[in-house]
């Protein structure tokens, strides 16, 4: 009787247990860093009216060393709070002489090399990184540039500031049907 009990104790745990187990998809880019309502330092042209600023370091599921970003804000347009956004892919990463880690992100390819050329530039410099202890009040200084064509000199900028906080990612496992 007390073995039958033991095993029925085991079984509620390791049932209540499995929603919170991670689920691991190839090719999902999972949330690792972020901030929100970041402090906007200036924008211009389609961000002049930018708020809700979040910007997200995502890392992908099967493929390692992969980064990019989700940008998210609203706008106003004509009225209207407009909501937008990109997914961002890292093209490379420098150090700064100061030790800060500098990430420069784009548009995938497929989607820059649709329709009217589309670009959307991210420069992130992350003072966390740096080894001068001249912390500034932001971990985390972005610049986003968006526009269409070679020129840039119609493009879109906001540069705003802020400290990201870990995301934790864990899903709800779903149970197959029996």
């Amino acid at each position: 009787m007390k073995a039958q009990l033991i095993k029925l104790v085991t079984l509620s745990f390791t049932l209540a247990s499995l929603p919170a187990l991670a689920v691991y998809e190839e090719g999902q880019d999972r949330a690792i860093m972020e901030i929100r309502n970041a402090n906007i330092e200036h924008a211009s042209y389609s961000f002049e009216t930018a708020q809700d600023v979040s910007l997200t370091m995502t890392r992908r599921d099967g493929k390692a060393g992969f980064l990019g970003f989700n940008f998210e804000a609203k706008a106003v347009v004509g009225g209207n709070l407009v909501p937008i956004g990109y997914k961002l892919e890292v093209t490379s990463i420098d150090v700064a002489q100061d030790g800060s880690t500098i990430y420069y992100a784009t548009l995938p390819n497929e989607v820059m090399n649709a329709g009217a050329g589309h670009r959307v530039n991210l420069t992130l410099i992350d003072h966390s990184t740096s080894t001068k202890g001249d912390y500034k009040d932001a971990q985390w200084e972005v610049s986003i540039r968006d526009g269409y064509g070679w020129c840039g000199t119609m493009d879109s900028t906001i540069e705003f500031t802020g400290n990201p906080a870990p995301v934790y990612t864990i899903e709800q496992m779903l149970l197959p049907e029996i």
